[in-house]
């Protein structure tokens, strides 16, 4: 499973449209410069609430999933860019939600795997059986997955650095399973939130550490 944990986006210029965690915060980037405020090197990019099918990162264009529900998440780009500065493009007249730009980690998983569906919605059945349906609640995907020994010292990095300015803020994950865990997963891409306290264990005496993530689709 690839994830990307930083985002430098986070840390530059851009629009507070393009930093929201909530993809309901929309707007145009038809052609967008953003400034990083030192020179960072990136591999990946995080899109999130878009109609267009195609973008244009630091010069390199991306190919964004056609399938709606599967274009929120992460994408590779072709080969890792270093720069401070670099531009944004959208198709117009295209809106976009969120733009996460950083480096991807490779999260190996444990044979426990679990894909399945969440709500907020409180419907309350009454004696006789009647349902009352909850209102204003929201339907989403997730999926429990468990992450063994394969947390090294970069990924840890990660979350300690990103912490305070993304994590204990709830900010939601890009995430993208591998050719090779395709076949055991019923989608390809997720933008999904995870508990704000990041534990992590290890019983063995090197730098490896494990955590059990559950991911819930962020919208």
């Amino acid at each position: 499973m690839k994830i990307l944990i930083d985002d430098f986006v986070q840390y530059s210029n851009a629009p507070e449209f393009l930093k929201s965690p909530a993809l309901a915060d929309v707007g145009a980037a038809v052609s967008l410069e953003i400034d990083f405020g030192t020179p960072r090197t990136f591999d990946c990019v995080g899109v999130g609430n878009t109609s267009a099918t195609f973008i244009t990162i630091d010069g390199e264009g991306v190919n964004l999933d056609p399938v709606a529900k599967n274009r929120n998440g992460l994408y590779l780009l072709t080969q890792p860019h270093t720069a401070q500065i670099i531009t944004i493009d959208v198709p117009s007249p295209s809106l976009i939600g969120r733009i996460a730009i950083g480096k991807y980690r490779e999260l190996g998983l444990g044979r426990s795997r679990e894909p399945g569906r969440y709500s907020t919605n409180t419907p309350n059945l009454t004696v006789s059986g009647q349902v009352v349906a909850g209102h204003g609640g929201i339907s989403g995907r997730r999926i429990d997955v468990d992450v063994r020994y394969k947390i090294d010292r970069d990924i840890f990095a990660d979350f300690d650095t990103s912490h305070d300015t993304q994590g204990a803020r709830g900010y939601p994950f890009f995430l993208l399973w591998s050719e090779k865990e395709l076949n055991r997963f019923p989608y390809t891409r997720l933008y999904g939130r995870t508990d704000t306290e990041y534990l992590m264990q290890s019983s063995v005496n090197f730098f490896k550490y494990s955590k059990r993530f559950s991911f819930r689709e962020a919208f």
